[in-house]
């Protein structure tokens, strides 16, 4: 046997033959506006190519003597292209090139929402490349502290969320607040402190219901006493995961701005003069239950640090009883007295609907802080609501 790709030559009929034993792979394989391309291969004479749209599924299959092959159209999916030089009864080895046909529509998958976006008081975050993305939420060790997520639902209905989280404590819980209902999120693996232990454990909270449009979330430690782990316990939390409906929408028929968020006191920055005052569990006509009281002295206020999707002017409608003139600052600004109405009793909130506070925010990250401006109040939330 001649060696391979050595040429023979035959006196009796006065011509050379290339003695093949053997083909190379083809290789660059390449697909671009319905034309699959690929490297010639030597002492090739044709290539069988192949489009398969899943393993038992063939839409295109040919023969060809060109290295550049018009597909055509194909309908959105993924594709799988194999490519086998041949010479004769001689095959190489296939090539393979996986690519994606897009239609242009947005797939609704799985959406992780980490804990380190989510939060209203930056003193909750910690880093550590342990951590999915390299950051995680801890520290809630009072009542009413948590984490706050916004979901862009394209249909309503009912899906699971996942809730990725490690703790020392098992069986401790948050609540998880969205649209009306709560639910439990009980973690009950004892993983350690994600910081030593480098290990997270997933919480499921099945059926969840999600209303069309933009849904806002809390994740707290729910209860009355910061002290019992019946009421809640500890645990750090990484990121929820929302599943998706697995379904294909035209972005173009949904409006996906952004025109009010609502922001809790109680999962804050909180500030009392008198340190041991805590959020408390009053139910009733506070949302989530919870209210900041005894905001009695100079500088007792809450701080919100948050994040505005989209620049334009807006209102802020602080929701609250007792007095209603506020002290606001709004990030390096100078601060200014606001009167938000008349005075209410301290357990019958009342959210300003007028648009007293009017402001320009950049899309970006920003920091509010109220405050006491010569009376006390309580408060249970900050109303952000777009005004054009």
């Amino acid at each position: 046997m001649s060696e391979d790709g050595a040429t023979q030559y035959c006196s009796v009929c006065n011509y050379s033959i290339v003695l093949i034993a053997s083909l190379e792979k083809p290789t660059n394989l390449s697909f671009d506006d319905g034309v699959l391309s690929f490297d010639a291969v030597e002492h090739a004479l044709n290539y069988k190519i192949t489009i398969a749209k899943s393993s038992d599924e063939v839409v295109f299959e040919t023969l060809s003597t060109s290295t550049s092959v018009t597909i055509g159209e194909l309908d959105f999916g993924t594709y799988v292209a194999s490519v086998i030089a041949k010479n004769g009864t001689i095959e190489s080895e296939a090539a393979y090139l996986s690519f994606e046909i897009d239609d242009g529509l947005y797939y609704d998958d799985d959406l992780i929402i980490e804990a380190e976006t989510s939060l209203l008081n930056p003193n909750h975050l910690s880093y550590d490349s342990h951590a999915h993305n390299g950051a995680y939420a801890l520290g809630f060790d009072d009542c009413g502290q948590g984490m706050y997520f916004r979901y862009y639902a394209f249909e309503g209905g009912n899906r699971d969320v996942t809730v990725t989280y490690s703790t020392g404590m098992a069986n401790s819980y948050h609540t998880l607040f969205a649209n009306g209902n709560s639910y439990k999120v009980n973690y009950s693996q004892n993983t350690g402190w994600l910081g030593d232990s480098h290990k997270t454990a997933d919480v499921t909270i099945e059926d969840v219901v999600f209303v069309q449009g933009w849904n806002e979330l809390y994740l707290i430690k729910n209860g009355t006493n910061s002290d019992n782990p019946e009421y809640g316990g500890y645990a750090q939390v990484d990121y929820i995961t929302i599943e998706g409906t697995k379904n294909r929408f035209d972005l173009s028929l949904f409006d996906m701005s952004i025109d009010t968020y609502n922001l809790e006191g109680e999962a804050a920055k909180w500030h009392w003069k008198n340190t041991a005052q805590r959020p408390t569990n009053w139910g009733g006509k506070f949302s989530l239950g919870y209210g900041l009281g005894e905001m009695n002295n100079d500088n007792d206020g809450v701080t919100f640090s948050f994040y505005i999707a989209e620049s334009g002017k807006y209102a802020l409608r602080p929701v609250l009883g007792g007095n209603k003139s506020l002290n606001i600052k709004i990030d390096t600004g100078d601060i200014t007295m606001y009167n938000f109405g008349e005075y209410t009793q301290w357990d019958d909130p009342v959210i300003s609907d007028d648009d007293i506070c009017q402001i320009e925010l950049e899309a970006g990250s920003h920091t509010i802080d109220i405050t006491r401006y010569d009376n006390w109040f309580t408060f249970d939330k900050l109303v952000i609501e777009r005004i054009d």
